[in-house]
């Protein structure tokens, strides 16, 4: 019998590689859908691929301890970001925006 010859179950759930931004969207396109899609992540706390950008802050509060990693973040929409406008109005968000001369910056 060769590999060839077995038969393979389709998957019962679509799978993400990377939990950054696109992975993310991606999930979030696929469950608005009725999938529910499984995301497998490198990093063992945290997701957001390429938006943390800085040491993780942790603290104590009340006898637990907190981490945060450091975000970097969204720092302007621009005109060419028709995707990224999408989401914001898909989900609602209408960000504090501050004018600065011709662009707009969060």
């Amino acid at each position: 019998m060769t590999y060839l010859d077995h038969s393979f179950a389709a998957p019962s759930r679509p799978l993400i590689i990377g939990g950054g931004i696109a992975g993310l969207m991606a999930a979030a396109h696929l469950a608005e859908r009725g999938l529910k899609p499984l995301i497998l992540e490198a990093d063992p706390h945290w997701i957001g691929g390429r938006l943390k950008d800085g040491p993780v802050v942790e603290f104590e509060h009340h006898g637990q301890t907190w981490q945060f990693p450091g975000e970097h973040g969204v720092h302007g929409i621009w005109s060419s970001y028709v995707n990224f406008k999408s989401v914001l109005n898909r989900y609602n968000i209408a960000p504090a925006f501050i004018p600065a001369r011709e662009e707009t910056w969060i």
